[in-house]
Formats: C-alpha cells, sequence, structure tokens
C-alpha cells in the first residue's frame, strides 16, 4: 500500500521523530508501527491513545483520518 499522506506518518514525522522512537514511546514494537504506517492494520490501535495524547497529538482526528486514508489509498490502486 502507498504510504504517501499516511497520518500517522505525518504525525510522527510532526513530532521529529523515527519510526523506532515513535514505537517506544507508544509501548510498542518497530513491526507494529511499521504495518500501521504501512496501511495493514485497520485502524490506530487505541493503547496508543493515552501515549499520542501525551505527546501531544489530537488521537481522536488522527484516529478518523487514518481509515479515511486507507480508504482514499483502496480507491487509488483500482
Amino acid at each position: 500500500m502507498i504510504q504517501a499522506n499516511n497520518p500517522v506518518i505525518t504525525a510522527r514525522k510532526a513530532l521529529g521523530m523515527g519510526r523506532g522512537e515513535l514505537a517506544l514511546k507508544l509501548g510498542t514494537t518497530y513491526n507494529r508501527l511499521a504495518a500501521l504506517e504501512h496501511g495493514y492494520m485497520a485502524a490506530i490501535p487505541l493503547d496508543f491513545r493515552p501515549h499520542m495524547i501525551a505527546l501531544g497529538v489530537n488521537f481522536e482526528e488522527l484516529a478518523a483520518a487514518y481509515p479515511a486514508w486507507k480508504l482514499a489509498q483502496a480507491a487509488a490502486s483500482t
């Protein structure tokens, strides 16, 4: 899946973090975050919520933007 405009990647870059650093801050693995960034997950895991909020990310906005991005990617690939 194309990663362009993935809201999770956009948020990570806005935080100035690499994937490994953000994974650590989220209390998850690099591979789980990579799966999310590649669009392999249906939604942003809810266990990321408190960590994202602590980092200053609007989780609700991000959680709404992610499935919209996935739909746009699916439409673009047909």
